[in-house]
């Protein structure tokens, strides 16, 4: 999926592309991979190699092995034992990609098989590297006391991130020891302190430069580090620019994905009907190498209790490292999954209370002054501008949901249904923007703005985006607040060599943070302009409010700052012979504060639901014994539903005086549960676990008959 920006620079002739790259010198990498989920290496026997082709390894690393993720590690290659199949163990380099894989055929490594977890939820074989709880009231006795218990459990799969061009990277060496590597990475500054680490070279002999990462899902957020160290490695010891760039095949089969969570949670209702006790536990599978692993399990544990009345809770939260690939960021760090769960348990809670799912919302959401298990009581009600009545609308969603309820009673069977049986679903869900606590303090983001004696203006900013729209915003600041022409703003193209650290594009970080960041510098020099004599520049750095004060360790505190809404509405049909669920509308309601680009945030929206969408109903991905073979690489695909579904948007709360918010991970968080929903209600069969696909609902139906 290309990117607007990708696009436009593309039909210039200006875009810089990875695979593009080409020097007449220039050498070509192979990773070499271990077949196993979990092995000690024995022996690597390599063939007779030729002069011009170099095998490189772990040992061949003059620095440190490893890639540091805000305090988390992963090895750059492995040394003596490997934790998932396909991790990297050494780079064959050579000027012909034919030859290599010829080569690489012929290397013999022994192994000592070690024992694996491979299952998703394998807690026998996994190891536990962080479990935390927090609770309020007497859960137990509440429990007791509830007039009915709801038991149920949820997952949520591994996700494919499917970017549009593989992960990979350029490197050239320079005089001097320095290096330069190219790199599609959302992270430049991160590329270039972890190939600075690796190489044992002062940051300033690396310069990273970026290339057109176009849409990526998160999935070049930390990885193009371990690759633009490997291209660099294999560089400074050829002497050669090197290029390592991974087929779609490979990309698809080894490197990380989405993480995956199951929640376990029982619940009590009281005569009302309404939620008395929650008891909750929460896995979160991060594979082989967890990373990030505060800021996903204080999303995941927010996202369970942030929205819903409850006197009595309890949660407890863990975090498994396993057998598989690293599974961390997709689309955000964990919220989706949670929201997931808790919208799909409420709407059965409603169903029991014999109250329909939007009304069951509306009296259990929490109100002004009230406090969720974690976080500071509410300044406002949680859906303040009615999001929900909103979605609910524009959809029809009342008069739906109870004609298609009355289907659902009528009909015997789903498989003797002639015409295809409809459903609706309805969920609430936010996004947070910006990492948690005080970590943005930790990332570290600085901007400087400097405006000249001629009146023109320079910003650097090393952030990325995927969207010109985007750097056309944070141009508008010197516009509009320092009254200069866009022809006389300066702004280059993310470059560690000449651009400030800004962290890494996630979160909605280039709003919230990188936005607000460059706005403050430009009111600071108008503040100056006319008191003291041009040139006149500022640097100014992010920081988060004193309202964030989070314990991450006892889930206390306040984690974030600046939260954006969504209510969404999806209704669906099931084709009765081929089980096939296909869209027919999504509404979707937005309280992201101030817009600053309507078209783009809209155009952001829609990719957002397409892509949770085929999550939701497509996109499932079943590792054998730990791995992917060649057959899941072609019958994964980013989407297969069977039609393209009209997307309604409305946006509420936007005002000048608001400030702008994140809305990018909103559809991840919200669109997954109505779809589920929305399927629950067509086949009368409880959907508890994304993706569901067609054959999952084959399976689930044909046992119920």
């Amino acid at each position: 999926m290309a990117s607007a920006l990708s696009l436009r620079n593309t039909l210039k002739g200006k875009s810089l592309f990875l695979t593009d790259m080409f020097a007449p010198n220039m050498l070509y990498g192979l990773t070499i991979r271990s077949e196993h989920p979990h092995a000690r290496i024995i022996e690597t026997h390599l063939p007779d190699l030729p002069r011009d082709v170099t095998y490189l390894r772990a040992a061949d690393i003059p620095g440190v092995n490893y890639v540091d993720v805000m305090g988390d590690v992963a090895p750059i290659l492995a040394e003596r034992e490997t934790f998932y199949v396909g991790e990297p163990i050494g780079l064959l380099v050579g000027p012909s990609p034919a030859r290599l894989l010829e080569i690489s055929r012929m290397i013999q490594i022994s192994y000592e098989i070690q024992q694996a977890a491979v299952e998703l939820d394998d807690l026998e074989h996994a190891t536990i590297v962080l479990e935390r709880s927090t609770r309020r009231g007497n859960i137990e006795k509440a429990l007791r006391g509830s007039s009915q218990l709801v038991q149920a459990s949820y997952r949520t799969g591994v996700q494919d991130h499917l970017y549009s061009e593989a992960v990979g990277a350029y490197a050239v060496s320079g005089a001097a020891d320095s290096v330069t590597v190219f790199s599609p990475s959302q992270w430049p500054h991160h590329v270039r302190s972890t190939v600075a680490a690796a190489l044992d070279l002062p940051p300033e002999a690396c310069r990273v430069r970026s290339t057109e990462i176009g849409v990526s899902l998160d999935g070049k957020l930390w990885y193009p580090s371990v690759v633009a160290a490997q291209a660099a490695l294999a560089s400074l010891h050829t002497g050669k620019p090197v290029k390592l760039v991974y087929t779609r095949e490979e990309d698809f089969r080894f490197s990380p994905k989405g993480l995956s969570v199951l929640v376990e949670c029982t619940t009590g209702l009281d005569e009302n009907g309404n939620l008395s006790a929650a008891d909750i536990l929460a896995t979160v599978n991060l594979g082989a190498y967890p990373l990030f692993v505060d800021e996903i399990v204080t999303r995941v544990a927010t996202s369970l209790v942030s929205h819903y009345r409850c006197e009595a809770s309890r949660l407890c939260i863990r975090a498994l490292r396993t057998n598989l690939p690293p599974l961390n960021a997709c689309g955000g760090l964990g919220t989706s999954h949670g929201a997931f769960a808790v919208e799909t348990h409420v709407s059965r809670l409603s169903e029991l209370s014999q109250t329909s799912p939007f009304e069951w919302k509306k009296i259990n959401l929490l109100r002004r002054g009230q406090a969720p298990l974690i976080g500071a009581p509410l300044a406002s009600d949680c859906d303040h501008h009615d999001l929900l009545g909103h979605a609910a609308g524009a959809s029809d969603y009342q008069r739906k949901y109870a004609a298609f309820e009355l289907q659902k009673k009528r009909r015997e069977t789903f498989s003797d249904m002639l015409d295809p049986p409809r459903g609706i679903g309805i969920a609430f869900a936010h996004q947070a923007s910006g990492f948690s606590g005080r970590s943005e303090e930790l990332v570290g983001s600085s901007i400087r703005v400097r405006i000249e004696k001629d009146g023109s203006a320079e910003l650097l900013c090393g952030a990325v985006s995927e969207s010109e729209t985007i750097r056309g915003i944070w141009k508008d600041n010197l516009s509009s607040v320092l009254n200069v022409a866009d022809a006389h703003i300066r702004f280059a193209a993310a470059d560690t060599a000449v651009s400030t650290d800004c962290g890494p594009t996630v979160l909605s970080r280039n709003i919230v943070v990188i936005q607000r960041t460059i706005e403050s510098a430009c009111n600071a020099i108008k503040r100056q302009r006319f008191r003291a004599p041009l040139p006149l520049e500022v640097r100014r750095s992010f920081r988060p409010p004193r309202s964030v004060d989070w314990n991450a360790r006892e889930l206390s505190g306040q984690p974030h700052a600046v939260l954006s809404y969504a209510a969404a509405v999806v209704e669906v049909e099931v084709n009765p012979m081929t089980y096939q669920p296909s869209v027919r509308g999504v509404w979707l309601s937005v309280d992201a504060g101030r817009i600053l680009h309507r078209d783009e945030a809209t155009r952001v929206l829609e990719r957002g639901v397409y892509a949770a969408l085929a999550w939701a109903g497509t996109e499932e991905i079943l590792f054998a014994n730990g791995g992917l073979g060649r057959s899941d690489y072609h019958h994964y695909q980013h989407s297969r539903l069977a039609t393209v579904a009209p997307v309604h948007i409305d946006f509420l709360g936007d005002s000048e005086k608001a400030p702008a918010k994140g809305l990018g991970d909103l559809p991840m968080a919200v669109i997954p549960a109505a779809f589920a929903l929305a399927v629950t209600q067509a086949t009368g069969r409880y959907i508890d676990t994304i993706p569901c696909t067609a054959e999952t609902l084959r399976t689930y139906l044909e046992e119920d008959q």
